[in-house]
């Protein structure tokens, strides 16, 4: 198998993730300074754009070259194609083959080996983990275990869906809208936390949007079940067990993970799916993300979009909490994923939220907003009696 029309195939897949205007910052970055392979990689998106049904045969022909799992079989499982590709493993789509029953499945194959009995062992206690999270937001971890060649595997729910953020952006959906979706993705997050499980890998693709408008988070705890161990290493070539742009600080700079790194990410989630703009330059180098996420403040979402209506709305309130969400020190963050969703549903009600603070006159003007005619007739009659 050709190592560089497998790493094409791969950085190509990745970048139909991406909101369009974010190809060229993440191409240059998955590259790596690789000229000849963005240019290859660039020419696949135009012609992606160009025509669907030439990106659908090419991808059939490239899969056919690079993807010799297409038709094997792994425990009661048989591949039948593959649907996407990251910095953990590749995933299929694969189907029951043992007579029992038929059911389409994710498969996913998993980067890190079984280096000893006692990576196996904690592999598979934490599947059992995984698998007793029941959540309708949450992929079920449906079985797991090791291919011939000790490559683990995972099993688990197939979501017909689209990315949070091109759901949105292709639905037109309303700020309300965006964030009532974000709060039942808030709500399968902290179900997860409750559990004992963190996800550390919390980004736009890996949260699928079915077409009924249904959010499903996928990879929960995965990182956690590869790696066994509670640190945040990155790697070169991409194998990290999180993404650079969504990790917490804390988490780059190697420290233990915990369910604050799931509310900063969730807060970067969030920054995006308001301003339709990335948080972070993504034409930076790894080291110059790395350093952007670690040490500079975020700015305001307000500030972010040139559109004066969305600026205003996002000015107060969602500015705050995203920035509450978004805190380089964790104590500074939300104390939980639930308090997060908590304030936007009282954004949604009118209601002050706890990140503004106590201001009387804050306070004041939330109770006008939320009783508006009240107030108005309240107005009136002081008038006439006057």
């Amino acid at each position: 198998m050709s190592d560089d029309l497998s790493r094409l195939q791969a950085i190509f897949q990745e970048a139909l993730t991406q909101p369009r205007d974010m190809w060229e910052g993440f191409v240059a970055e998955a590259c790596a300074g690789n000229a000849a392979l963005a240019r290859e990689v660039h020419s696949l998106l135009r012609a992606s754009e160009a025509s669907k049904g030439f990106y659908h045969d090419l991808t059939r022909r490239v899969e056919a070259a690079v993807s010799p799992m297409i038709g094997a079989r792994l425990g009661p499982w048989k591949i039948l194609s593959q649907v996407g590709r990251g910095g953990m493993g590749t995933v299929y789509k694969a189907q029951r083959d043992d007579g029992q029953f038929r059911q389409q499945v994710a498969l996913k194959t998993l980067r890190v080996g079984a280096a000893d009995a006692q990576a196996a062992a904690r592999f598979a206690n934490e599947q059992a983990l995984l698998a007793r999270l029941e959540h309708p937001q949450i992929a079920r971890l449906i079985d797991g275990g090791f291919a011939s060649d000790d490559t683990p595997y995972l099993v688990m729910e197939y979501v017909d869906g689209v990315p949070l953020d091109v759901w949105c952006r292709e639905q037109g959906a309303t700020l309300s809208e965006r964030l009532r979706l974000f709060t039942r993705v808030c709500d399968a997050v902290s179900y997860a936390h409750r559990s004992l499980v963190v996800h550390r890998d919390l980004k736009p693709s890996n949260v699928l949007v079915t077409a009924a408008g249904h959010p499903k988070l996928l990879d929960f705890g995965i990182a956690k079940a590869l790696d066994g161990g509670e640190r945040g290493d990155l790697t070169e070539e991409g194998g990290a067990l999180m993404t650079p742009r969504y990790a917490a600080p804390e988490l780059l700079r190697g420290a233990t993970a915990t369910t604050l790194a799931d509310v900063y990410s969730l807060g970067v989630l969030l920054y995006e799916l308001l301003t339709g703009n990335a948080a972070y330059d993504p034409g930076l180098s790894l080291s110059d993300l790395v350093q952007q996420v670690c040490v500079q403040p975020l700015r305001a979402p307000s500030q972010r979009v040139a559109n004066r209506p969305l600026a205003r709305a996002l000015r107060g309130d969602l500015d705050t909490i995203v920035l509450k969400a978004t805190a380089k020190d964790p104590n500074e963050r939300y104390a939980s994923v639930d308090s997060l969703r908590q304030d936007i549903m009282r954004h949604l009600a009118n209601e002050p939220v706890t990140a503004r603070g106590p201001s009387l006159a804050y306070r004041f003007a939330k109770f006008l907003r939320r009783n508006a005619l009240a107030s108005a007739f309240a107005g009136i009659a002081t008038v006439a009696l006057v």
